[in-house]
């Protein structure tokens, strides 16, 4: 993403700044509670809601290991952005033409992307794959592989490739598809979405208006995500009214201060597309990647918007407890008002005689 002269400028820049404020380790000690306390958590009864309160205690559980909780231990901060979209929106082609080499494979059925494809410098690699006893600070839980990975699936592993065409400070991070037919695919791009410092969605002009592709732009918000949208594979001549469409229906839906970008339809050359098309989104990296202040900028919102989620996505998980409770509560009544009455009844026809009685009669 830098030509020479620029990757020894960024090379040369300063260390990292904390991008938290002191007060992290109380912070940190907090959010452990937070943690222990949440993985305590069962939801045993089939009430309404108990299948949702498990995904979202998952979800929680998740965030916290893979995102928040190595986010306020570690003293220095590369920005990981995410890209994720629709099957064929052109995700991978997009991360190939801003590190200009083919790193991640290309299609409309694309087997690589099973397989999340993460580009880094070099001098952010130990940070994202993790070196010796000591574990990556970004998703920690899942597996590494360093690439380049070949065109195969490799399974629930994340796949981390070194470039100095990616600025020093800046990951870029290729997800796979939110609507694939494959769950796995869909837990990891809801999984990487919620650990991204930016998610950046990428949808067509054809597959804009898909539900699914605001159910995960919301999903976004609500986990605190920093946004971007780029509409890809947008046709001539009908461009402009598409894009004007697309950018009314982010503002009626409270996302119209999202940055937005389009790609027109075009010849993919080598699985990248032209410079042109994509130096407004190139331009806009660079200024958050190679900007320290800018960087810690987004880093302190998303990882704020995080913690500002939890206080209504926690208490909703408590609401939940409540229902659990108020439910074993309501069976245990049932059970001791039956073994009640029932002893009742047995104790009445014994003082009575009607149960000997009943037995002498019927021999």
């Amino acid at each position: 993403m830098t030509s020479p002269a620029d990757q020894s400028a960024v090379r040369d820049e300063p260390e990292f700044s904390p991008a938290l404020p002191e007060g992290s380790a109380r912070l940190g000690r907090v959010l452990n509670e937070l943690r222990e306390q949440i993985d305590a958590l069962t939801f045993v009864l089939d009430v309404p809601g108990a299948d949702e309160a498990r995904e979202a205690r998952q979800e929680i559980r998740d965030q916290l290991d893979d995102y928040v909780l190595p986010r306020v231990k570690a003293a220095a901060t590369p920005m990981l952005a995410v890209l994720g979209g629709s099957t064929g929106a052109g995700k991978s082609t997009l991360v190939n033409s801003l590190v200009g080499a083919r790193v991640s494979g290309t299609g409309v059925l694309r087997p690589t992307t099973s397989s999340p494809i993460l580009v880094c410098h070099p001098d952010n690699f130990d940070w994202f794959m993790g070196t010796g006893d000591a574990p990556p600070s970004v998703l920690p839980t899942m597996g590494r592989v360093e690439g380049p990975a070949p065109d195969a699936v490799v399974g629930d592993q994340l796949v981390v490739i070194r470039t100095e065409a990616v600025p020093r400070g800046l990951a870029l991070l290729d997800s796979p598809d939110f609507d694939s037919l494959f769950d796995d695919h869909y837990e990891f791009a809801t999984k990487l979405m919620a650990a991204a410092d930016l998610w950046i969605c990428v949808t067509t002009a054809a597959r804009y208006a898909d539900a699914q592709v605001w159910r995960m732009l919301q999903r976004a918000r609500e986990q605190g995500a920093t946004l971007g949208v780029v509409l890809s594979r947008v046709p001539p001549g009908t461009g402009d009214e598409v894009a004007e469409h697309f950018a009314e229906m982010l503002d009626e839906r409270g996302f119209g201060d999202v940055p937005q970008f389009t790609i027109p339809e075009t010849t993919i050359v080598e699985s990248r597309l032209p410079e042109t098309d994509i130096e407004d989104i190139r331009a806009w990296l660079m200024e958050l990647g190679e900007s320290g202040e800018t960087r810690d900028e987004v880093i302190r919102e998303t990882l704020g918007g995080v913690l500002d989620s939890f206080r209504t996505r926690v208490p909703e998980l408590a609401k939940q407890i409540e229902a659990q409770v108020e439910r074993r509560e309501s069976l245990a009544a049932e059970v001791d008002s039956a073994y009640n009455t029932a002893l009742a009844e047995l104790d009445e026809a014994t003082r009575n005689g009607s149960l000997l009685q009943g037995e002498v009669l019927a021999r």
